[in-house]
């Protein structure tokens, strides 16, 4: 009896050790759980890369920090491909409560992705209120350019042709295709316009550009909108 009574004492102790030991690893695994919640969560993440790959830049940080309405990231990507590129997005949405991320693969959910007349995975799409904009890139740059389109509307730049200006689509010496994609990347729509044909400026026009002309212009008695010209921007 004695025998049996220390093997049930044994086996039991062993029982008990082992739930214990069940318990506190269970425990333990629920702790590091919280605190990585909690670090991702509420903790600074320091960037020590020297180019600052995973900050945002002052600019982008004060068109968040200004922020009245929603806005929402689209990454439209297939499945093993939105977890690439994820630091720049989301570095957004952690510098504004304003802002939201979130990954569609586009073929579980075509509609949207037909919504937002997407023609290619890894695109990037910020939208608020009715407006949306397709960013140029998943990199910082694009992405916060589509923001001010989105917020600001898109002003327009027109170009003066008929007069042997700069080419605004040649990348020669004496093209102008850089001057025009910064433009782009300013928020300006651009646009060409011959005043021969129909003298007055456009209401939509933001600006207006005269870029290296080879001939003169029509003397002043003849062009009406000349007084508009002086005060165009000249190259």
């Amino acid at each position: 009896m004695a025998d049996k009574e220390e093997k049930g004492s044994a086996t039991n102790r062993r029982v008990l050790e082992r739930a214990n030991l069940a318990l506190y690893t269970l425990i333990g695994l629920a702790l590091v759980a919280s605190a990585n919640y909690f670090a991702n969560r509420y903790t600074h993440r320091w960037d020590l890369t020297p180019s600052k790959k995973y900050s945002l830049s002052p600019q982008t940080l004060k068109i968040l920090k200004g922020l009245n309405k929603d806005v929402a990231i689209y990454i439209f990507d297939r499945k093993e491909g939105l977890r690439e590129g994820r630091d720049v997005v989301e570095n957004y949405s952690k510098a504004s409560p304003h802002v939201t991320v979130r990954y569609v693969d586009p073929d579980r959910e075509p509609s949207l992705a037909r919504q937002f007349s997407v023609r290619s995975y890894g695109t990037v799409v910020v939208a608020a209120g009715d407006r949306h904009y397709e960013a140029q890139g998943s990199t910082e740059e694009g992405i916060s350019n589509a923001f001010i389109h989105v917020l600001k509307g898109q002003k327009t730049a027109y170009f003066l042709q008929g007069h042997g200006e700069r080419d605004l689509d040649s990348s020669e010496r004496t093209g102008y295709d850089k001057i025009k994609k910064q433009f782009e990347s300013e928020n300006y729509q651009v646009k060409t316009i011959v005043l021969a044909q129909k003298m007055e400026i456009p209401s939509d026009a933001s600006l207006l550009v005269i870029a290296g002309p080879h001939y003169d212009y029509l003397p002043p008695k003849s062009m009406r909108s000349v007084s508009m010209l002086r005060a165009a921007a000249a190259f």
